[in-house]
C-alpha cells in the first residue's frame, strides 16, 4: 500500500526491487500534484513513455551544421534539385513545429496528358540525418513515436532535427524524399517518380488559411510569407516578386489541390474506403501564453475540406510507396494492416442503433460508409461513428511476409497495401519505410538495367519467367545500400514494439485532453464564484451574484478539496461495453468519453446491479425513493470515513481505467447497501443498453493522475435539455 500511495498520490516513480519484501527507491520526482507539469509527467510515466532529454551520445550523432551542397555534389549524391521547378508549400496546424510533409501541384506538361496534373508529395528526408545503427537510431527505435500532449510534445528525435534540419520550414532549402505523380484529368495515376531531392518551401500555410481559400476567400490576408520569397525591387532574382505574387500562386495551388483531392476522395469511397472521424476538443489559450498550461476556452473541431485535401495526397503517397516496397522486398516490407470488424461487435452495434431508428448495413466497408453518410447531418452522427469505431479491429504494423496465408489489406482504406511514409519526424516505422524504399529503388534500377540488356541481346521482350529470373539474380551483396536491408524477423519485432508505443502515445494524448478539461473546469468554477468547501451559503450567494449556470450548485459543507468543481452536467451515450464489468460513456458536446465500472462506489446507483450478456445491457438499480437523499449524501462525500471500522471511502480504492477491479466493500459501501436493500420493494430500475442516452455530472478525481469522471445522474435529476458548458471564460 505504501508503494501504491507513493506511486499514485505523491506523483513519484517508484522502482520495486523485491516484491516479497517490498523495498524501493524514489528515482524521480514528478512535481507538485495538481499542476499541469506534474500531471503531464505522471501521464507519461503511467504509459511507459520516455520523458527525458536525449543523452549526450544521441546528441553527438546530430551534425553540427547542415548546408545544402553545391549542384555538382547534389548530382553525385543522386538528388534531384526541385527548388526552381516546383512551387512547394506546407499546410499544417498553426502551432506545428515539426513540418514533415509539403505539396506542389501544377497542370501537366507531359505529352498526351492535356488537362492532367503534376502533383508532388515531398517528405522530410529523415533517413539522411539518422545513421542506421547509430545511438540516435537506437533511441528513435526505442521511443518509436513522438507523443503529443496539449501543451507540449515529447519528440522521437532531437529537436535540432525535428524542428530545424528535417523540418520543412518556410524560406529554407531542405533535403526531402519526393514522390512526383502524373495524373490524368480524372485523377488517375499514369506515371510516377520516387527519389531523394532538395526542395524549398515557398509558403507555410495553416489549415485555416487553406480552408479560407476553399471557402472562396482568395485574399490570403492571414498567410505568412517568408521575407526571402519576396524581391520587391528585383535586385536578387532579376524580376519583381511581391507578396501579392506569392499569395496568388499559393491560392492557385490550394484550389488545384482541392480539385484533385475531391476526385481522389470520391474514387476511394466508391471503392469502399471508410471514414470514422469525429469531432475533437481543442483548447484555447491567451495569445501571449507560451506555456500553454492555462486554458481559457475550448472548441470542437471536425475534419474540414482543407484537412482531408492534405490527407488524400498523403494516402496516395503511402499506398504507392507500399506497393513499390513490397514489389521488390516482398518478405520484409513494413506495412500497415487493418482487419475487418469483429463480427459479434458489429452485429450488436447494428441491432442496437436499429432500435433507435438508424438503419446501418455493415456488410462491407462500402455499405457501412454509405449507411453512415445517410446520417451525416444527424445530431448524433459522432456517436454513431464512435460506436462503429468500437467494432473495428485495431490497425497495426506488420511485416509483409510475416504470414504468407494472411492478408495485409487495410480494411478502412480499402487498399491491398498501405504503409506509413509521410511522417518520419514523428514515427520510426516511417523511417524504416524510407530506408526500404531507397533499397527498393536501387533494386528496381538494377533490375531494369539487366532486363534492358537481356532484351537488347534477344531483340525482343523477355517472358515473365525470365523477368523473375532476372530479379532473383540480384543479391544483397550487389547493392550499395545493403545496410538498409532489415530481416523479416526484425521488421516484425520493430512493428510489434511500434504497435505498443502507438497505443501508449494515444492514451497519453487522450489523458492529456481530459486532464486539461479538468483544469479548465476548475478555473471556470472559480470564475463562476464556486467555493470548494466550508460555507455553502456563501458559495450559493457568490454563484447567484455571478449569474451562475443553472446546473452549477455550491459544494457541500466539509473539508477543503482542491479538486472540487462546480456542478456541470453533460449529455452522454452508452457507446461500448468492455467485458461485463464496465462500459463507456461518450459526451458529444465536449467530445470526451469515460469508462465506468458497474460496481464503482463513486456512482449513485445501488452496487448490486445486473449485466445481461445476451443483450449487452446493464440493469441499473437506483434504489427506493426513500433512499435517494441518503444515497446522495453518502456517495457525494469524497473524504467520508467510516470511523467504526476504520475503513475509508477514498476514490483511489475504486478501479481506474484499464486497471484492476474494485476491491472489497469498505464500511461505507456496506452501510450504503444496507440502507438501499432495506427498501427493495420500491427500487427504481433502469436498463442501460448501447446508445442509451443519460446525463452525467462531471467530477475531478485523483487516481494516480488527475482524471475526469462521469457520475451518471439518476433519472429524477436529468433535465429535458442540458445547457452546454461555457466554451470560453470571460
Amino acid at each position: 500500500e505504501f508503494i501504491q500511495e507513493m506511486s499514485a498520490e505523491r506523483r513519484v516513480d517508484v522502482r520495486h526491487v523485491d516484491w516479497r519484501y517490498p523495498v524501493g527507491r524514489v528515482v524521480m520526482s514528478l512535481g507538485r500534484a495538481g499542476t499541469v507539469v506534474a500531471e503531464s509527467r505522471a501521464i507519461a510515466a503511467s504509459n511507459q513513455v520516455t520523458d527525458r532529454e536525449f543523452s549526450e551520445e544521441v546528441e553527438a550523432c546530430v551534425m553540427k551544421d547542415f548546408v545544402i551542397p553545391s549542384p555538382e555534389e547534389l548530382t553525385k549524391m543522386g538528388r534531384r534539385d526541385l527548388r526552381d521547378s516546383e512551387f512547394i508549400c506546407t499546410i499544417d496546424p498553426a502551432t506545428a513545429r515539426d513540418l514533415d510533409d509539403a505539396l506542389s501541384i501544377s497542370y501537366s506538361t507531359r505529352p498526351g496528358n492535356a488537362g492532367g496534373y503534376r502533383v508532388g508529395v515531398h517528405i522530410a528526408d529523415v533517413s539522411h540525418f539518422v545513421p542506421i545503427n547509430s545511438q540516435m537510431d537506437y533511441e528513435a527505435k526505442s521511443r518509436s513515436t513522438s507523443v503529443y500532449f496539449v501543451e507540449r510534445v515529447i519528440p522521437m528525435l532531437p529537436r535540432k532535427l525535428s524542428e530545424d534540419y528535417c523540418s520543412l520550414n518556410a524560406g529554407t532549402d531542405k533535403f526531402a524524399f519526393s514522390s512526383i505523380f502524373e495524373l490524368d484529368p480524372q485523377g488517375n495515376v499514369i506515371d510516377e517518380w520516387f527519389g531523394q531531392s532538395v526542395i524549398r518551401n515557398r509558403c507555410r500555410m495553416a489549415y485555416e488559411d487553406a480552408q479560407a481559400v476553399v471557402d472562396g476567400d482568395t485574399s490570403g490576408d492571414s498567410m505568412v510569407i517568408h521575407p526571402t520569397e519576396l524581391d520587391p525591387n528585383g535586385e536578387r532574382t532579376g524580376k519583381v516578386i511581391t507578396r501579392e505574387d506569392v499569395v496568388k500562386r499559393c491560392v492557385k495551388s490550394v484550389q488545384l489541390l482541392y480539385k484533385v483531392a475531391t476526385m481522389l476522395r470520391k474514387r476511394r469511397y466508391d471503392q469502399g474506403a471508410l471514414s470514422l472521424n469525429k469531432a475533437k476538443i481543442r483548447f484555447t489559450f491567451e495569445k501571449d501564453d507560451k506555456t500553454r498550461i492555462a486554458p481559457v476556452g475550448y472548441v470542437l473541431e471536425s475534419s474540414k475540406e482543407a484537412n482531408w485535401t492534405i490527407e488524400e495526397f498523403m494516402l496516395l503517397c503511402n499506398i504507392r510507396t507500399a506497393e513499390k516496397i513490397v514489389q521488390y522486398l516482398p518478405d520484409c516490407g513494413m506495412v500497415r494492416k487493418h482487419d475487418p470488424p469483429i463480427a459479434k461487435k458489429s452485429h450488436l452495434f447494428i441491432t442496437s442503433v436499429r432500435e433507435k431508428g438508424y438503419e446501418i448495413n455493415g456488410g462491407s466497408s462500402l455499405t457501412l460508409q454509405q449507411s453512415l453518410q445517410k446520417y451525416k447531418d444527424d445530431p448524433n452522427i459522432d456517436v454513431l461513428r464512435l460506436m462503429a469505431t468500437y467494432t473495428m479491429s485495431l490497425a497495426k504494423y506488420v511485416s509483409s511476409g510475416a504470414d504468407e496465408d494472411a492478408s495485409v489489406r487495410h480494411y478502412a482504406l480499402a487498399s491491398d497495401l498501405y504503409t506509413h511514409f509521410t511522417s518520419p519526424i514523428r514515427r520510426y516505422c516511417d523511417v524504416v519505410a524510407h530506408r526500404q524504399l531507397i533499397l527498393a529503388l536501387e533494386i528496381e534500377k538494377m533490375y531494369l538495367a539487366k532486363k534492358a540488356e537481356l532484351e537488347a541481346k534477344k531483340g525482343k521482350d523477355i517472358s515473365e519467367s525470365e523477368e523473375e529470373r532476372v530479379l532473383n539474380s540480384i543479391t544483397l551483396e550487389q547493392l550499395e545500400k545493403r545496410d538498409y536491408y532489415i530481416h523479416p524477423a526484425e521488421v516484425e519485432a520493430i512493428a510489434d514494439h511500434a504497435n505498443t508505443k502507438k497505443q501508449n502515445a494515444r492514451k497519453c494524448s487522450d489523458m492529456s485532453l481530459a486532464m486539461f478539461f479538468c483544469q479548465y473546469l476548475k478555473a471556470l468554477s472559480k470564475q463562476l464564484g464556486f467555493v470548494a468547501a466550508g460555507n455553502a451559503a456563501q458559495a450559493e450567494q457568490a454563484a447567484k451574484a455571478n449569474g451562475t449556470h443553472e446546473t452549477i450548485i455550491p459544494a457541500p459543507e466539509g473539508p477543503a478539496n482542491p479538486n472540487a468543481i462546480a456542478r456541470f452536467q453533460v449529455r452522454c451515450f452508452v457507446t461500448k461495453y468492455n467485458k461485463e464489468e464496465r462500459f463507456t460513456l461518450y459526451a458529444p458536446d465536449v467530445a470526451l468519453d469515460n469508462e465506468l465500472f458497474h460496481n464503482s462506489p463513486t456512482q449513485r446507483w445501488v452496487l448490486d446491479n445486473i449485466f445481461k450478456k445476451e443483450t449487452q445491457s446493464f440493469i441499473c438499480n437506483w434504489g427506493g425513493k426513500g433512499t435517494k437523499e441518503g444515497k446522495r449524501k453518502l456517495v457525494e462525500a469524497p473524504e467520508a470515513k467510516d470511523k467504526e471500522d476504520g475503513e475509508g471511502a477514498d476514490d483511489t480504492k475504486s478501479s481506474k481505467k484499464g486497471g484492476k477491479e474494485p476491491q472489497e466493500d469498505t464500511g461505507r459501501q456496506k452501510q450504503l447497501k444496507a440502507v438501499l436493500r432495506s427498501q427493495k420493494d420500491s427500487d427504481e430500475k433502469e436498463e442501460l443498453s448501447l446508445f442509451s442516452c443519460v446525463t452525467a455530472t462531471l467530477k475531478v478525481v485523483v487516481r494516480g493522475t488527475m482524471q475526469l469522471e462521469f457520475v451518471v445522474d439518476p433519472p429524477w435529476e436529468r433535465p429535458a435539455e442540458v445547457p452546454l458548458i461555457p466554451a470560453v471564460m470571460d
